[in-house]
């Protein structure tokens, strides 16, 4: 008779993440993610009401992939009631560290604010492109002699005057709407594919939170923030489940329950870190889903992660 071998794989996670070195890892831009701020967008309005929804239309209406890529603040309306954000400027901030690029429709009050929030910041300046109205680009305003003067002293063709009249949008605006897909395109393609990883970024950080479920497949907050500390980033609970909420609006990771248990789990395959040391991605993932699939403890979690794969082949994913 043959013997039933028993087998059993010890926890490694820890001991892969130990071999990751943050200062050597190299953040992934090369699918970006575009933050369009400034007037209103209403697609239900038969009058356009804003500089940006015209916009918006113009890119939809000729099929540009541009359109897959642009992120809207009014896409997370549900901010405030989760509880996770308590001012609207923080949640703009967080998306702005995680946006590659943001774009400012300079055309309201609100607009102006967002400005004032992001061209202080030496991280998110860098990022901003802005379109301005060419008569108050042209005006001896505060805002021309300032910001715009500023962010143009950083960099090149970051501020783009273009004609219009917020009074008639459709007509005045016209003949620059391709221009401003151009210009935005080419602030895209001026990019560069990756940076080197800075924990001060907390777009940076978020992707780390998302390589970690990536790798892992199912994890619990609590766990995350147990893995994050492995890896050199001592982070608060509330701004674990803060990043984690924007991981979820950019459906770049989602939750489920298996009984009781809350797991986050990735729902893209995209590279957003590639991290530095002797780390093996593969050689993680494989030990990992060994230890669930012979390790008692962990029935709850494989039979979780088996129900995605199930969905995944079946296109529910």
């Amino acid at each position: 008779m043959f013997r039933e071998i028993d087998l059993k794989f010890d926890d490694k996670r820890t001991t892969h993440l130990a071999k990751i070195s943050l200062d050597k890892s190299r953040v992934d831009l090369s699918s970006p993610i575009v933050f369009l701020c400034g007037g209103l967008v209403d697609v239900k309005q038969a009058k356009t009401p804003s500089i940006r929804d015209a916009f918006l239309r113009y890119v939809s209406s000729i099929e540009c992939n541009l359109i897959d890529q642009i992120t809207l603040a009014e896409e997370f309306k549900d901010w405030i009631h989760d509880s996770v954000y308590k001012d609207l400027l923080d949640f703009e901030n967080d998306i702005a560290h995680i946006s590659s690029l943001i774009v400012i429709v300079l055309e309201s009050p609100g607009a102006l604010a967002e400005l004032g929030l992001f061209v202080r910041n030496k991280v998110l300046n860098k990022k901003l492109v802005v379109f301005v109205n060419d008569k108050h680009y042209s005006a001896n305003s505060f805002v021309s002699l300032g910001p715009l003067r500023y962010l143009e002293a950083i960099k090149d063709k970051t501020v783009c005057a273009y004609p219009w009249d917020l009074e008639n949008i459709d007509e005045s605006l016209g003949d620059s709407l391709p221009e401003m897909r151009e210009d935005l395109l080419a602030a895209m393609s001026g990019m560069d594919n990756s940076e080197a990883f800075d924990s001060g970024n907390d777009g940076h950080v978020s992707f780390v939170l998302y390589e970690i479920i990536r790798i892992f497949r199912a994890l619990k907050v609590s766990e995350i923030q147990t893995y994050s500390k492995y890896i050199g980033l001592d982070l608060k609970l509330d701004k674990v489940k803060r990043l984690l909420f924007l991981l979820t609006k950019f459906e770049l990771i989602a939750t489920g329950k298996r009984g009781h248990d809350l797991y986050y789990y990735p729902l893209t395959d995209v590279d957003k870190i590639h991290f530095g040391g002797h780390f093996d991605k593969n050689e993680a993932k494989v030990a990992t889903m060994q230890f669930y699939a012979f390790n008692d403890s962990e029935s709850r979690r494989f039979n979780f992660i088996k129900g995605l794969q199930k969905k995944e082949k079946e296109g529910a994913l």
